[in-house]
């Protein structure tokens, strides 16, 4: 019996290939086999709907329909397509089955995938108009997530801050706890793209750090070179050095070497958790850049006072 495919998608033999699919999308949710478990007749229409799609969303099908009828033996054509050797039920069976197995389903199937990957993608899910996807008893997916980065100075990274980051259109306030380490990324639930049903993708923010022009990291402990001059190495003293926190005044012991390093405990960075590094001071002796004629005589003074030989172990 000739079946009338424009009839069962509800469509005119004047509709354009848009009104076709639109009606045929709108038939397939209605009647998709997981929106309707264990109902036959619904699985039945679906496969129905599906045939008739099948042959009047292929430009070249629906011109042999339009001239042959789904009956006539003129309708197999050039295409390979002979409906009376076509079992549609046997195959929409198998899509369903084979759902989530892409090279298997692409095989089998080649001459369906063409008419239908602009409404299905591989798992059988619906894709809607705007590109985003929903699972076939209409859930709707989770929209795409979206990917971006924040620069932010060394100490707002030490201390916790607050950022505004601007994706698209919309400005999002951006909590950063102190202690975050560079290339850390970031969660945002529900910021991403929307899958145009309420279903927003997530947003992914990765924060830069920039670097410190004194203080180095590494984990959460701070270092810190610190020039000091030969008599505070010889006499020791009392000296300010810098601190993540603030200044410092530090002790520094008589006769010390150069890069000698001291340790300033729980100085260093604390984390959301509570954990706190420590600060460590690299002591450097230097010379200073000009030295007087009176300054070279009482060098001569201090070395006949003072003599040593630094390289009598070698």
């Amino acid at each position: 019996m000739a079946k009338n495919y424009y009839k069962i998608l509800g469509v005119s033999k004047s509709s354009t290939k848009e009104e076709i699919k639109k009606a045929y999308r709108l038939l397939a949710k209605e009647f998709h086999p997981d929106k309707n478990k264990g109902n036959k007749e619904a699985e039945e229409k679906f496969k129905e709907i599906s045939e008739a799609y099948y042959v009047l969303g292929d430009d070249k099908r629906r011109k042999e329909y339009d001239m042959y009828g789904s009956e006539q033996r003129g309708f197999q054509g050039q295409h390979g397509f002979n409906h009376q050797n076509v079992d549609f039920s046997s195959i929409f069976d198998q899509m369903f089955k084979n759902r989530g197995r892409r090279s298997t389903r692409k095989n089998q199937f080649s001459g369906f995938t063409d008419v239908f990957s602009d409404i299905f993608d591989d798992n059988m899910h619906f894709k809607d108009s705007d590109g985003q996807y929903y699972y076939s008893n209409q859930t709707p997916v989770k929209g795409q997530d979206l990917e971006t980065s924040i620069t932010i100075e060394f100490l707002e990274a030490v201390r916790g801050t607050e950022k505004v980051v601007s994706v698209g259109d919309k400005k999002i306030k951006l909590k950063i706890q102190k202690g975050i380490q560079e290339s850390t990324k970031l969660r945002l639930k529900g910021q991403g793209y929307s899958s145009g049903a309420g279903a927003a993708g997530d947003l992914y923010i990765t924060v830069h750090i920039n670097p410190h022009q004194y203080f180095k990291r590494e984990g959460n402990d701070i270092h810190l070179d610190v020039p000091i001059t030969v008599a505070e190495a010889i006499k020791g003293g009392k000296i300010k050095v810098p601190t993540i926190n603030g200044s410092l005044m530090v002790n520094v012991p008589d006769h010390i070497a150069d890069k000698t390093t001291l340790r300033l405990k729980g100085k260093g960075i604390e984390t959301a958790s509570g954990v706190r590094g420590d600060q460590y001071l690299a002591l450097y002796i230097t010379l200073p850049k000009h030295i007087t004629s009176k300054g070279h005589e009482l060098l001569e003074i201090f070395t006949k006072e003072n003599p040593y030989n630094p390289r009598e172990h070698f």
